[in-house]
């Protein structure tokens, strides 16, 4: 049941939204009695189903939940999904028969949450809910998840120790000396986010207690909004991280990365005018490179947005030391562009099977585009002379 095609954290972006359950139990089973077939997983007893169900990693065992009523029961054990919680979130649940949620749950919510956090940087959609109230902290719901969050990209925020012990547990008498250091009457608390999680974990004894904490206050919320901007993610996810990527260089890499990104390149000067501009059109931007265009449509890394982006940076640190190689021969703007273009071309043919299953590093595609270079050069010394290279410029050199 293993699928083996895609990363398994990718995997479950699409998939946790598709969780539904499939025909009566009852109705399978006249079926399978009134045929031949044999049933297969579904004769076996829940114990036994169990064991076999713990050599599955998460993506298998959605996609096996989704398929029958009594698959679905079984694979929502909490025996199940407690060692995955931790294996994935390094964090081990407490005493999950007490603790009131399922385990199953519990993954559920805080892999949408760590997915949506980790990329805060290019989700506009979540910063408008994180910097909504600075220096005030953002709506209640939102803040519950930061709680579990170690370093939280926001400034100091202004509590009162009535919020601070209804959304961290921890009551007024921590805070016995910062009030002290307050005017009279006032006990609003100026605290920086990393230092509220550390009071947090040892107040509560451990991480670990601290996220069953956080679970047990969600108990009663509503997840709609978790849930639909964890969709709108899934949709979305790389076109919001090759964006930034792309535009939100610090300077001046920024203009170093436009002039290498377009180096050479065939392209229309009036998309590329607007570049970085609301207006811009990034989808064009992103078919200019056969690796950037990959990227764009998730064919990078297994799916890994994260992985993927770093290969494209990698590319292109590649592509600007071969750049300065190029410019430092003694050639024409002829045999400079066709150098460079059909090393490209040579390097990403080479790596491509590479790209969509690992992280590949500058040290890799530099080491790659130094051999297709050396064939491209050896090809054009064989030409001799501006006709013989005329006759060749046409054909690939890789």
């Amino acid at each position: 049941m293993a699928y083996c095609g895609a990363n398994p954290e990718s995997e479950l972006l699409e998939h946790f939204s598709c969780l539904s359950v499939g025909r009566d139990e009852r109705v399978i089973k006249d079926e399978l009695s009134d045929s031949c077939v044999n049933p297969g997983l579904l004769y076996l007893s829940d114990e036994v189903l169990i064991v076999i169900l713990k050599h599955l990693e998460p993506v298998s065992l959605l996609r096996l939940g989704c398929t029958c009523c009594r698959l679905f029961r079984v694979c929502s054990c909490d025996s199940l999904w407690t060692p995955r919680f931790r294996d994935l979130f390094g964090v081990g649940l407490p005493n999950i028969t007490t603790a009131g949620y399922a385990a199953k749950t519990a993954f559920r919510l805080v892999f949408m949450w760590r997915a949506l956090f980790r990329n805060v940087h290019c989700n506009r959609s979540l910063q408008e809910k994180l910097f909504a109230e600075v220096p005030y902290p953002p709506h209640a719901y939102w803040t519950q998840w930061l709680v579990i969050e170690e370093r939280v990209p926001l400034p100091a925020a202004q509590l009162t120790c009535a919020n601070i012990e209804k959304l961290w547990g921890m009551p007024r008498e921590l805070f016995t000396v910062k009030l002290e250091e307050c005017p009279e009457g006032d006990e609003m608390l100026r605290m920086e986010w990393r230092e509220l999680y550390n009071l947090a974990v040892t107040h509560h004894g451990s991480t670990a207690m601290l996220f069953h904490y956080v679970l047990k206050q969600h108990q009663s919320s509503d997840h709609s909004e978790l849930e639909s901007m964890y969709h709108q993610y899934t949709q979305c996810r790389f076109q919001w991280l090759f964006t930034y990527w792309l535009f939100r260089q610090p300077a001046p890499l920024n203009r170093q990365l436009k002039a290498i990104y377009l180096q050479w390149r065939k392209h229309s000067k009036k998309k590329v005018s607007t570049w970085g501009e609301t207006v811009c059109d990034v989808r064009y931007l992103a078919s200019l490179h056969p690796i950037t265009s990959d990227y764009w449509r998730g064919k990078l890394a297994w799916g890994d947005e994260n992985v993927g982006i770093h290969t494209v940076g990698n590319y292109f640190s590649m592509c600007k030391s071969l750049v300065a190689w190029i410019l430092g021969r003694d050639w024409g703007r002829l045999k400079r562009r066709k150098v460079y273009e059909d090393t490209l071309d040579g390097v990403y043919l080479l790596l491509k099977r590479e790209m969509q299953e690992r992280l590949v590093e500058h040290e890799r595609f530099w080491q790659v585009a130094k051999v297709q270079m050396g064939r491209v050069c050896t090809l054009e010394e064989t030409a001799v002379n501006y006709v013989n290279w005329k006759m060749i410029e046409t054909l690939p050199y890789y």
